[in-house]
């Protein structure tokens, strides 16, 4: 279990800050997530990043693709420039040593779903032919507008598609309940691993970002809450120690403060670790 945790200060910084928290996964982005241009990874800070990662207590290392990529458009330059990017960031996080990249799919943008799907087909294929070595995770996503990736079929479709194993999915627990998922209760959250078993596989899900919900279910909204204190509540619990589940890494992407208070990164990774201990939770 772990965080996604800024770079702000440097590469190895993040390792730092991991470590202070005393955890054991983590998730960066290689550049700012809301800009194209990249700042090449300098030699130096790359080994040292790779020092310090063997060095901590970490076992899981993932990059994020920043927001503007959209795989799905029917925009050539953009999705030209999609597709650049995501084969720029497998490249970095090769370097880095992470094991997987994750991603969300885009959307169509009027186009229609089967026309969007097809184009992230292409595009994951070309990104995965051009390197190696690293996991491409598809992240769930909440729904919202012509995104794709809310529903699980949708899912489904893109990896069996591009049939590779080195495509893997994300399974985040905000976006999966604004997508119409229930997780509010034991019985539901085993209902909807059976339905997500059942479309895309179990096998698949590699990682799980663990956030709760500040709007209800179904409604397509991407707004993270702090465990235990959103729509989920403690349905999140119950994923956390489901059995299918218990050798996925978990990375938290909630809020970064609480109540005015700046320990909200260990309030919320307490709460998941008596989760998954059976205990409840702060």
């Amino acid at each position: 279990m772990g965080f996604h945790v800024s770079i702000a200060g440097g590469l190895s910084r993040s390792v730092d800050e991991a470590e202070a928290l005393k955890a054991t996964a983590l998730q960066v982005f290689t550049r700012s997530p809301s800009v194209w241009w990249a700042r090449p990874i300098d030699p130096a800070e790359r080994a040292a990043f790779r020092a310090r990662v063997w060095r901590s207590s970490l076992r899981f290392l993932a990059v994020h693709t920043p927001y503007l990529p959209n795989l799905g458009t029917t925009d050539e330059a953009l999705h030209e420039r999609s597709v650049a990017t995501l084969i720029e960031e497998l490249d970095r996080a090769r370097a880095l040593g992470a094991g997987c990249v994750v991603t969300h799919l885009g959307a169509h943008r009027g186009a229609g779903s089967t026309k969007g799907a097809e184009r992230i087909v292409r595009a994951v294929r070309r990104a995965l032919s051009a390197t190696d070595r690293v996991d491409l995770l598809v992240e769930t996503s909440a729904g919202a507008g012509t995104a794709l990736g809310g529903a699980f079929e949708e899912i489904a479709a893109v990896v069996d598609a591009v049939a590779d194993d080195r495509v893997g999915v994300c399974f985040d627990t905000c976006h999966v309940f604004a997508a119409g998922y229930d997780l509010r209760t034991p019985r539901a959250v085993e209902a909807t691993l059976r339905r997500f078993d059942r479309l895309v596989g179990l096998r698949l899900l590699r990682l799980v970002h663990l956030n709760d919900s500040a709007c209800e279910l179904g409604a397509r909204s991407d707004r993270h809450a702090h465990l235990g204190r959103g729509e989920i509540g403690e349905g999140l619990a119950a994923l956390v120690r489901h059995p299918a589940l218990t050798d996925v890494p978990f990375i938290l992407e909630t809020p970064k403060t609480l109540d005015g208070r700046r320990d909200a990164d260990a309030v919320n990774l307490r709460w998941a670790r008596d989760a998954r201990r059976g205990e409840e939770g702060p």
